[in-house]
């Protein structure tokens, strides 16, 4: 384990001492589940985007309902074509 120090606002460090006590933890414990889970997230994150960029394109799927065409697709409300 490595000790660090952190400077918190009154507010802050109120409102954390309070969480830890809910939770039965000491402040440094309740901190250090709080980081060890952002840093889990990150780390998920990052896996699940590496796999989302190595994946080859999937074929889009239309529904068999007719599609639209060119001009109605470009046809916005208040856009004048010419």
């Amino acid at each position: 384990m490595k000790n660090i120090n952190i400077t918190l606002s009154e507010d802050v460090a109120r409102w954390l001492w309070i969480k830890a006590a809910e939770d039965n933890k000491t402040v440094s414990e309740w901190v250090s589940e709080l980081l060890e889970e952002a840093r889990r997230r990150q780390h998920d994150y990052r896996i699940a985007m590496q796999l989302l960029l190595t994946r080859a394109p999937d074929r889009i799927d239309w529904p068999s309902e007719r599609r639209s065409t060119r001009e109605e697709s470009s046809d916005h409300p208040g856009r004048k074509l010419a």
